[in-house]
């Protein structure tokens, strides 16, 4: 939360959290504290690469297009002047903006295949993704979704970017007609974005940050 810049009489729909108790007191009413947004807002990308929940191999497998989507969220994120934390297998690239925290993201990734590989779970489970405040992106595969409880894919501020890793090999790649794929969302889930094809990922990857763009 930012800094309080004063207080107004309550709205219906305001958070509770935000109720000043002593001056609602003194005023027999309700009074909330208006505060300014965070000035840097906080996005941690988490990216799982387990093997048994990718398909495919080489620069089209869906583990390798994950990559380059963390990348891009990343980068999308730091362009936006956010504080960005990538959680990997086995090391965490901790909240930072800038040049200099793309360039250690990136590196990162780069180095990401031949990791030791955690399961999802297990890296949703660190004190680091359990504490995080803010957006938080999840990027894993249709088989790495269905390791997770239902809990855990709708906690607030949690978005899964789930792509389809029978879709993400050589075979399939060719035999994609070109046409446009959009990054679907799971309605019965709410928090999941589907993307089916390696396609026109710009585009979707683009769609997808508009839209978390405007989560409050």
């Amino acid at each position: 939360l930012g800094d309080v810049l004063g207080v107004r009489p309550y709205r219906r729909g305001d958070p509770l959290r935000r109720i000043h108790w002593g001056q609602s007191a003194r005023h027999d009413r309700l009074i909330i504290c208006e505060q300014q947004a965070t000035a840097c807002p906080r996005v941690q990308v988490v990216v799982d690469l387990h093997p048994d929940y990718h398909a495919g191999a080489g620069p089209q497998s869906s583990r390798e297009w994950a990559v380059r989507i963390a990348a891009s969220f990343a980068e999308a994120a730091l362009s936006h002047a956010s504080l960005v934390e990538m959680v990997l297998p086995d090391v965490v690239i901790a909240y930072d903006l800038g040049t200099t925290q793309r360039r250690r993201i990136l590196d990162a990734l780069a180095r990401s295949v031949g990791r030791r590989d955690r399961p999802l779970d297990w890296l949703l489970s660190q004190p680091n993704c359990q504490a995080f405040g803010g957006l938080q992106l999840v990027v894993t595969t249709l088989g790495g979704l269905k390791r997770m409880e239902r809990g855990l894919v709708s906690r607030r501020g949690r978005f899964v970017i789930a792509l389809d890793e029978r879709r993400f090999t050589e075979a399939s790649t060719a035999s994609d007609n070109g046409c446009f794929h959009h990054a679907s969302r799971l309605e019965a889930l709410g928090h999941v974005f589907r993307i089916d094809s390696p396609r026109h990922l710009v585009e979707q990857t683009r769609a997808i940050w508009k839209e978390l763009l405007c989560v409050e």
